[in-house]
């Protein structure tokens, strides 16, 4: 019992900066995308959303390829 323990806590303490570095995260004070290299995302879907820590930067796919996410170039609208 003490084993499996050790094995089940060592587990937990290896998953969870894993999950915390690329999984979406909902705070009661925001959201935390996943930051990834966005090269090494496995079959993206339309709409996929990351922040790219390479880059320093936001990237959604569109389906074909990845576009950068660049609010200096873009209006903002209400």
């Amino acid at each position: 019992m003490k084993t499996i323990l050790t094995i089940l806590l060592g587990l937990i303490i290896y998953i969870t900066p894993l999950l915390s570095q690329n999984e979406t995260e909902i705070r009661t004070d925001g959201l935390i995308i996943p930051r990834v290299d966005r090269n090494t995302v496995n079959n993206p879907t339309a709409g996929h959303l990351v922040y790219d820590f390479v880059s320093d930067q936001f990237w959604y796919y569109t389906g074909t390829e990845w576009k950068s996410v660049n609010t200096d170039d873009q209006t903002l609208k209400d």
